[in-house]
């Protein structure tokens, strides 16, 4: 390996927790005693997210550049949230309501891009290379209202390949232009996607510059809102 040949290695972990438990009693008064209200609620929610990966740069000539990375990458959320009223009067207790929702979701993503950088003059570049991404998506849902429960486990895997090309022209000092192409095949579609893009760029002065562009971007991770037990909007990943 050359002094311009460059390998790094990258790693982010995060983990948040969110704990909240409640209880509540009351008195309710009765012709032969007093009835007790015990309220009790627990809510818990954790994030984790973790990334690792490794890049390298090689510099074949003054003009040609190639960068290979590969990326591993893992976001998980699991909440559950309980609620039980209970009522006690003389040596009888009883369960009035219990409700209950849980929710896990994990999404795992395995990526491999490999990009040229080429100067073919002073005025024009291009930007060439390859994507490889593979995404696996699980959740499971599971509401109860104390008397039946419902829920639904899932596991999704899909697999795109993507093949991008950008140029970058600057006619004049004043002025950078970028033009790209990319194209990508979705395995669960058995399709090809096109996606250009145009961008513009004007350099009115040393601290002012007007820039516009156009895309049409694809994107099949989405985002699904599901109402639980406690008529809470949770939001779940899905492909």
């Amino acid at each position: 390996m050359c002094i311009r040949d460059r390998l790094s290695a990258s790693l982010f972990t995060s983990y948040d927790q969110y704990k909240y438990d409640y209880s509540e009693s009351y008195f309710l008064p009765q012709l032969s005693g007093r009835l007790r209200i015990v309220e009790e609620g627990a809510e818990r929610m954790d994030w984790q997210n973790t990334a690792y990966g490794l890049q390298f740069k090689k510099r074949w000539t003054g003009r040609f550049h190639s960068h290979v990375s590969a990326n591993v990458s893992s976001y998980q959320t699991d909440r559950a949230e309980s609620f039980t009223i209970t009522q006690r009067f003389l040596n009888n207790e009883r369960v009035r309501a219990a409700p209950r929702s849980s929710k896990l979701n994990n999404i795992e993503g395995i990526r491999f891009t490999q990009k040229n950088d080429w100067t073919l003059s002073d005025q024009f570049q291009l930007h060439f290379g390859y994507t490889f991404l593979n995404e696996t998506i699980d959740f499971s849902i599971n509401n109860s209202n104390g008397l039946e429960s419902r829920g639904i486990d899932r596991m999704n895997e899909a697999t795109t390949n993507s093949l991008f090309l950008q140029q970058l022209w600057q006619p004049v000092d004043v002025l950078e232009i970028q033009m790209g192409l990319n194209t990508q095949h979705y395995n669960l579609l058995d399709r090809w996607f096109w996606s250009p893009r145009v961008q513009a760029k004007v350099l009115a002065s040393d601290q002012i510059q007007f820039k516009g562009a156009w895309s049409i971007y694809q994107q099949f991770l989405r985002q699904l809102f599901h109402e639980d037990v406690f008529g809470k909007n949770q939001a779940i990943w899905l492909l």
